[in-house]
C-alpha cells in the first residue's frame, strides 16, 4: 500500500517515517532522552490545537543542568559544551511549554511516583483520542506491547523503535499481527 510520507525526528536515531495524514493528531511519546526533535516536528506540522503528552523518566531539569555545567570545563569540546546549553535551553522553552511533559517512566502496571502505566498515560492527559503513539524506550518496548492492543482502538498510528528484533522477532511478529494495522518500515 502507497502511504504519503514525511520524516520526522533527526536523520539519523529518533527519526521515522510517519504516514502524514495522520499529522494533527494528538502525539502520546514515551523516551525522550536529549533529542524532542521529532515532537517539535510533529508539534510544527500539525494543527495548532494539537496536544502532546511525553514521559521519559530518565530525565529532566537537574540532569540537563549537571551535563551543561559540567561540559563547561570540556574546553576542548566546544561542540559538546554548546549542545549541552541549548539542550537545557530548549528543555524549558519547548519540552516544558509546548508538550505535557512528565518525568515518570511508562509500565504496564506500575503506577508510583516515577512510573505511570500505559492505560493511564492513554486516558489521564487531555489526549484527543484516537492518538498517534510513538516509542523509543530502549528495550522495554517489549513489556507494553499487550497493553498496546489492549488499546488499539485509541490510538491512529504508531512508530516504535524496536531493539534487539532478532532475538524478540516472536514477540514482534505477534504484535503486528494483533495491532491491525498497516505496516511501513
Amino acid at each position: 500500500q502507497d502511504f504519503p510520507l514525511v520524516r520526522l525526528g533527526s536523520s539519523r536515531d529518533g527519526g521515522y517515517l510517519i504516514d502524514k495524514r495522520l499529522l494533527g493528531n494528538d502525539l502520546l511519546t514515551f523516551g525522550i532522552s536529549g533529542d524532542w526533535k521529532f515532537e517539535k516536528d510533529w508539534k510544527r506540522l500539525s494543527t495548532p490545537s494539537c496536544q502532546i503528552a511525553a514521559f521519559d523518566g530518565s530525565i529532566g531539569a537537574v540532569k540537563f543542568l549537571v551535563d551543561a555545567v559540567t561540559s563547561t570545563f570540556r574546553l576542548h569540546k566546544p561542540d559538546l559544551v554548546m549542545r549541552n546549553w541549548f539542550v537545557l535551553f530548549d528543555y524549558f522553552r519547548f519540552l516544558k511549554k509546548e508538550t505535557s511533559f512528565h518525568q515518570k517512566f511508562v509500565t504496564h502496571n506500575t503506577v508510583d511516583g516515577a512510573h505511570e502505566t500505559f492505560a493511564n498515560a492513554l486516558r489521564n492527559y487531555s489526549l484527543t483520542h484516537p492518538v498517534f503513539l510513538k516509542m523509543d524506550i530502549e528495550g522495554n518496548e517489549y513489556e507494553l506491547l499487550n497493553a498496546i492492543i489492549d488499546h488499539k482502538a485509541s490510538l491512529i498510528g504508531i512508530a516504535i523503535e524496536f531493539h534487539d528484533p532478532l532475538t524478540n522477532i516472536e514477540a514482534i511478529k505477534g504484535f503486528a499481527s494483533d495491532i491491525c494495522m498497516n505496516i511501513t518500515n
